[in-house]
């Protein structure tokens, strides 16, 4: 019987110490899952922040997208307008040109009128004023 319970005996410190050993397992455990826990909730707060930054870098861009719609109209405006003012000057120098052509057509006929005119005297005119003086 003594022998029985010396077996008993090492086997309850056999029991305890394997009860000791799994109580510090689960101690570390739980230490490795408050790690866990805590590393979870750093990268859910670090998701979040990027999240938000990205959520904010999408609407300045939808911001940047709409005001460069804008420009493009506006540009688009300018550019229809500046090619209308372009033609109207075309169209502008073109009769201008026609006219200075016209005018140069002019100028040749009236100088070669003023080549056949002949000197006149004016002496048969002004000579009886002169005499009766």
């Amino acid at each position: 019987m003594e022998q029985w319970l010396q077996s008993l005996e090492s086997r309850l410190t056999s029991v305890e110490e394997e009860k000791h050993k799994l109580i510090l397992i689960n101690i570390d455990i739980k230490e490795q899952l408050r790690n866990k826990e805590k590393k979870v909730l750093e990268l859910e707060y670090c998701l979040e922040t990027t999240k938000t930054k990205l959520e904010r870098e999408v609407e300045a861009l939808i911001r940047h997208k709409e005001q460069s719609v804008k420009d493009k109209r506006y540009l688009e405006k300018q550019l229809e307008m500046a090619q209308k003012e372009a033609e109207r000057q075309a169209e502008e120098g073109r009769r201008l040109h026609k006219e200075a052509v016209k005018l140069s057509y002019f100028n040749e006929e009236l100088t070669e009128e003023v080549r056949r005119w002949k000197p006149v005297s004016y002496t048969h005119l002004t000579l009886p004023t002169i005499c009766s003086v």
